[in-house]
């Protein structure tokens, strides 16, 4: 039995009070002291939380320098920092060694720049430290209040919480109280949930409904969403779809800038008509886009929706690091509007997104009381801390709105963190307006003007300071005239917030946004993010890829190759097709002028010279990652990538210096020459890479991807550009025309009027482009859809038939999961489905598959080869089976076997025999059970092979064989090859045994002499060694014949 409410107040109550009491105690004797009025706090006696205003500084670059200081990290670090003292600070980075050189051998170091601010932001030394020193040595669970431990912790998470409501304007004390601070899980996808919880909509049913037979007729309740929506204040709301809510997504205005409130209101008004009895209505939108900086009227938008008595919800995950965020904002005096129109009904946002929360801080949520429900379960925060009374068959939750839905026990020191997070935000918005509004003053004097302006609220001072750097920053980069700046179309007349999204055009493509990530980092050590930045239908429509439907007023001009687009990434699993662009953030507070200077120079380099280094760099299409050909397999570098595993307890500071010595550095030299300095050094590897003839004959031999088809294909290939970097041209070929783009993507900031779509439409529905997986008009009639809804008890979302299926197999999914067919618009069981739509495979009738001819550009010089591998066939058997992609399942598996691996069996070993030929070598093998590579890992291969001159006449091969998939399968291969190709080499086998009992290879032994081949087996404790050498290289002694013969 559950009863949902307490018979009173609870103890929990009453120290939060106490609380609260004590606080409103010390901010009036912090306000006496900085009257110049003598306390004797006991607050005193502690580490005061250093502000900004306390240091003397006078300019807003000395401010923004100091924030950057404090990002640093740099203490601990062997480092020698000097003093400038012209510009009265230290400007110290952190640097790394890039994949790229700038001279023979010499890799290139550069200056770590974090822009990737928007995806979360950076911690701050001050603040860690006062965690450090002032909170940690009191840390306790705050389930407990009569141990100084629990008491002060519990103090603490109870200021951070008054701390966020002070700052926010919310009312969550004394009698005026209708506001409440909950912190939640992981940022603002936990903030939503938990939203979502408070108000019951999980159990949302309608009394009337259900005593009216269930006629739901004019009942449901709306949800309605911003057009700029992330994925955290999206799919939540979807997932509360179908037959109990109407979820609609409010237009933007025909320029693309901002919501369009006739849309909205239309929405509105239509919902009222149709379900004149709706219990309720919610809109729920982001006060700035995470993709373009864009800031929405949050005034405008709440009095709109509370004129038509909905709920107005606003996500501040972006704006809460600029924007004032203001829960219950003061009417003006020469308007008429109420302190109640304009008030929000809830705010939430990540602790993680704002300056020095990242170091691990929660979501919060402020919502207006009356809407937290004190009489439904409290959801998924049920648990510890949660109840009031529980017994062996009942129990009862607290009324308590806040430890009601904080159950277990919470993120402490987040907490903490994010309150101190908190007031340093109220102090540096204090302390820059200070400085901006005295910075005024002076030009205002200087012009003999009066300082009329002077009493404007310095809160707002910073914010329009952002805003207005955000505005000469975007000038600049659409300055440069291959980069398209994704709202650049769009954005000259509206509010926006220093964040930024673009794509480099290349030729009649673009390069990719994960390429141009890369270069960004290992050129420059710029830190930014590619992708659809969790923004999905807004990055879409930026990118032109939406359905044009001017019949229902939409004259965006998108091309319609959504569709396309996400059938071939289920499909393929190509995650380069996937659309997105480059993301970089610039705020004030994290970034300094020269670093301003440096990131924008940095984005004009790689837009004029980036296409010029792709032949030295190499995709994965399964992963959508661009890296270094020498980082392919370790993109951090085999030497500068740390380890949690390193921590040792009580490292004497000899250590720390011994472990970071060589690994990081900084510099003490001026921040414009060190900046500087670093552009000379990437213009340096520029001339070294550009006549590196050697990769860039490789590339020019590298065949085509059939991943990708050429209709929607977006993005260059290092092969499409190879040729103009060898007849060093300055620029590829078609850049500068606008009009001549191919793909799935046409941005609309191009020019959303000159898009022409018939030619893509015509290429999307090219059989032989997209191949067997992007199916023609006819067979689409046939074929299920390539997502479909699905249903499992209280469990449902949207998935591909084949995931569905796998969940199923997995268990994860029950026998009585159904998915929505559309075709007869009701729901079947998953068997009933596939009996519909049954799969069909275009295989071979004998089953044959053959190993296609590569394409090279040197087929006369390999022609005689390539022969003999296009004759190479792999023919069915008992050891491989071709299977369609769409057929294949995970085999179901006896409980009895769980855990148990399956081993290939051994033949007997063989004694008294040595290998004396590569004949003798084969006819031994023969004794083993022999395993054939799949089709397509072997015509791989052979590509590679004939590319790259792998193999000759005479080679003498050692293989390093751990026993893990890709040791085995490259033996494996190479076995094919010696049993198919013309080629006369040899082969043999070694191992090194750890001598750890995590690993023991000592199965091999038998398996490799099975197959006749010699094996060199070597016990050596590795792991010792390598914890003990200092030189990163060493050789191990084998015992080898003419080992210096061996390739």
């Amino acid at each position: 039995m559950i009863d949902c409410g307490d018979d009173g107040n609870n103890n929990s109550s009453l120290r939060e009070k106490a609380h609260e009491e004590e606080f409103e105690r010390m901010k009036r004797e912090e306000f006496a002291d900085s009257n110049g009025i003598a306390s004797n706090s006991n607050a005193r006696n502690g580490r005061d939380f250093v502000t900004p205003d306390s240091n003397g500084i006078g300019t807003m670059t000395e401010l923004r320098q100091e924030i950057l200081r404090d990002m640093t990290f740099l203490d601990g670090c062997s480092s020698v920092s000097t003093k400038n003292e012209a510009r009265g600070n230290s400007d110290d980075y952190f640097f790394f060694n890039s994949a790229l050189e700038w001279k023979p051998n010499v890799p290139l170091r550069v200056p770590m720049v974090y822009c990737d601010f928007t995806a979360s932001h950076c911690p701050l030394n001050s603040i860690e430290d006062y965690i450090r020193q002032t909170c940690l040595p009191f840390y306790g669970n705050t389930h407990t209040n009569t141990s100084v431990t629990g008491g002060q912790s519990s103090a603490f998470v109870s200021e951070a919480r008054q701390i966020i409501a002070e700052v926010c304007n919310a009312k969550i004390t004394g009698k005026a109280s209708q506001d409440v601070v909950l912190f939640a899980g992981n940022g603002t996808t936990a903030a939503v949930r938990l939203l979502i919880d408070c108000l019951g909509l999980k159990h949302f049913s309608d009394s009337n409904t259900e005593r009216n037979g269930g006629n739901r007729r004019g009942r449901k309740p709306l949800i309605v969403l911003g057009p700029f929506e992330h994925h955290s204040n999206l799919l939540p709301w979807r997932e509360l779809g179908g037959d109990k809510f109407v979820v609609e997504t409010a237009r933007l205005a025909r320029d693309g800038s901002m919501v369009d409130m006739k849309d909205l209101e239309r929405i509105l008004i239509s919902h009222r008509k149709n379900n004149p009895d709706c219990p309720f209505i919610i809109g729920s939108f982001s006060a700035a886009s995470n993709v373009t900086g864009t800031v929405v009227d949050d005034i405008a938008i709440t009095k709109l929706l509370h004129k038509h008595g909905a709920l107005s919800f606003w996500d501040y995950a972006t704006g809460a690091s600029y924007l004032n965020v203001n829960i219950n904002p003061t009417p003006s005096l020469y308007s008429d509007d109420k302190a109640a129109d304009l008030a929000k009904d809830a705010v939430f946002f990540s602790g993680h997104k704002l300056l020095g929360g990242g170091g691990g801080t929660p979501g919060v949520l402020i919502v207006k009381k009356q809407l937290v429900s004190s009489l439904n379960p409290p959801g998924q925060a049920c648990g510890g801390g949660t109840v009031f009374y529980v017994t062996k068959d009942r129990h009862r939750f607290l009324s308590d709105r806040i430890e009601r839905y904080e159950g277990g026990t919470p993120n402490v020191v987040g907490i903490w963190r994010l309150g101190l997070v908190w007031r340093l935000k109220l102090s540096l918005k204090i302390s820059a307006g200070k400085i901006l509004s005295s910075e005024k003053k002076q030009n205002e004097n200087g012009n003999g003007n009066g300082s009329a302006k002077n009493q404007q609220d310095l809160s707002s001072l910073l914010l329009e300071y952002d805003l207005m750097r955000a505005r000469n920053i975007q000038e600049r980069l659409l300055k440069i005239s291959n980069l398209v700046l994704l709202d650049g179309k769009f954005s000259s007349s509206v509010a926006k917030l220093p964040i930024y999204s673009f794509l480099i055009r290349c030729g009649n493509r673009f390069l990719h946004y994960n390429y141009v990530c890369a270069l960004l980092n290992d050129v420059f050590g710029i830190q930014s993010r590619g992708g659809c930045q969790c923004a999905g239908p807004y990055s879409q429509y930026l990118l032109g890829m939406n359905n044009t439907d001017k019949s229902n007023g939409d004259c965006t001009g998108g091309c319609g190759s959504n569709e396309a687009v996400e059938n071939w990434l289920v499909h393929t699993k190509d995650e380069l097709m996937r659309p997105g662009a480059t993301r970089l953030s610039l705020p004030s507070m994290g970034t300094t002028p020269e670093q301003e200077d440096y990131v924008l120079e940095a984005i004009r380099w790689v837009a004029t010279h980036g296409w010029k280094l792709l032949h030295v760099y190499r995709c994965n299409h399964r992963s959508g990652e661009w890296r270094h050909k020498s980082r392919q397999s370790s993109p951090l570098g085999t030497n500068d990538r740390r380890w949690l595993s390193h921590y040792r307890m009580k490292a004497s500071a000899k250590e720390d210096a011994d472990n970071n010595d060589g690994k990081t550095g900084t510099s003490s030299m001026e921040e414009g020459s060190l900046l500087a300095n670093a552009m000379k050094n990437a213009n340096k590897m520029l001339l070294l890479v550009i006549h590196d003839q050697s990769s860039i004959s490789q590339t020019l031999k590298m065949v085509e991807e059939e991943e990708s088809p050429s209709s929607l294909r977006w993005y260059v290939y290092p092969k499409d550009v190879a040729r103009y970097i060898r007849d060093s041209l300055e620029e590829v070929p078609g850049t500068e025309d606008p009009s001549n783009i191919q793909g799935a993507l046409r941005p609309l900031a191009l020019d959303p009027n000159d898009i022409d779509t018939t030619e893509l439409e015509e290429k999307i529905v090219d059989k032989e482009d997209l191949s067997s997986a992007v199916t023609t008009e006819k067979e689409k009639d046939n074929l299920h859809p390539a997502m479909l809804h699905f249903r499992d008890g209280e469990h449902s979302g949207e998935a591909a038939l084949e995931e569905i299926i796998e969940g199923r197999d997995d268990g994860e999914l029950s026998d009585y999961c159904q998915v929505f067919d559309p075709a007869s618009d009701g729901w079947l069981t998953i068997d009933s489905y596939i009996e519909m739509y049954k799969y069909s495979c275009d295989d071979n009738e004998d089953g044959k598959v053959e190993i296609e001819d590569p394409i090279c550009e040197e087929e006369n010089a390999v022609e005689s080869l390539t022969r003999a591998v296009s004759s190479i066939e792999i023919e069915p058997n008992e050891d491989f089976q071709f299977i369609p992609k769409n057929d294949q399942k995970k085999p179901k598996r006896d409980l009895s076997a769980w855990g148990k691996g399956q081993v290939q069996p051994l033949t007997t070993k063989v004694e008294g025999n040595e290998n004396n030929g590569k004949d003798e070598a084969i006819s031994r093998r023969k004794k083993s059970k022999h395993i054939k590579p799949p089709a397509k890992l072997m015509r791989l291969c052979t590509q590679a092979m004939i590319q790259w001159d792998m193999l000759e006449d005479g080679d003498r091969l050692l293989i390093g064989l751990s026993g893990g998939k890709d040791s085995m399968s490259l033996l494996h291969v190479l076995l094919e090859f010696q049993k198919k190709l013309p080629v006369r080499f040899e082969i043999e086998v070694c191992t090194i045994d750890p001598m750890t009992p995590s690993f023991d290879p000592s199965p091999l032994i038998p398996y490799v002499e099975s197959l006749g081949l010699k094996y060199h087996y070597i016990r050596d404790d590795i792991g010792k060694i390598s914890m003990n050498v200092c030189c990163r290289y060493f050789f191990l002694p084998l015992n080898l014949n003419n080992s210096s013969e061996w390739l």
